[in-house]
């Protein structure tokens, strides 16, 4: 493999800095680093004999849409507890989607929730109705988990149906 120019190996706070980061982002997904910079009419080249700089790439990298193949491999090599924690503290909404995948969640959402009410309507009275539908994942979010009753929980609820204070 050919030499990677890397510049000045810092670390601030213990942490490997900006560029390090870089370098092991397109260390551990090379082809689809390239293949991003590719479509967009860039070489690996010129950042590897030094013509553009590995904080140029970090930028590059950084603001890569969703549906990159970058950003597509970093997601797919996460863990499940990594999935997981991104779930418990994401915000879908805050996601870099555009306005239009937005609305085109949304729109399947309801369509998902009509279908489900359509079913329920049309299921006789004594049969089991089916459970409601999930929302569409967004990225960088797992999917919910659904809330447990505890007996806590259920004591609580069934004095505050009673008419009793919790």
């Amino acid at each position: 493999m050919e030499r990677v120019r890397r510049g000045r190996q810092r670390q601030v706070g213990g942490v490997p800095g900006k560029v390090q980061g870089t370098i092991a982002i397109w260390q551990a997904h090379p082809e689809a680093v390239e293949a991003d910079l590719i479509e967009r009419h860039y070489d690996i080249a010129d950042v590897l004999t030094g013509r553009r700089s590995w904080r140029w790439l970090r930028v590059f990298i950084e603001h890569l849409p969703p549906e990159s193949h970058t950003m597509t491999a970093l997601r797919n090599g996460l863990t499940p507890q990594q999935l997981a924690e991104q779930a418990d503290k994401g915000e879908p909404e805050k996601a870099p989607w555009s306005q239009q995948e937005q609305l085109l969640a949304s729109a399947v959402d309801a369509v998902r929730h009509m279908e489900w009410t359509l079913i329920c309507l049309n299921v006789d009275k004594k049969s089991k109705r089916p459970d409601p539908p999930e929302a569409m994942r967004r990225p960088g979010a797992g999917p919910r988990k659904k809330a447990q009753l505890t007996n806590k929980s259920a004591n609580t609820l069934f004095e505050l149906l009673q008419g009793g204070a919790a």
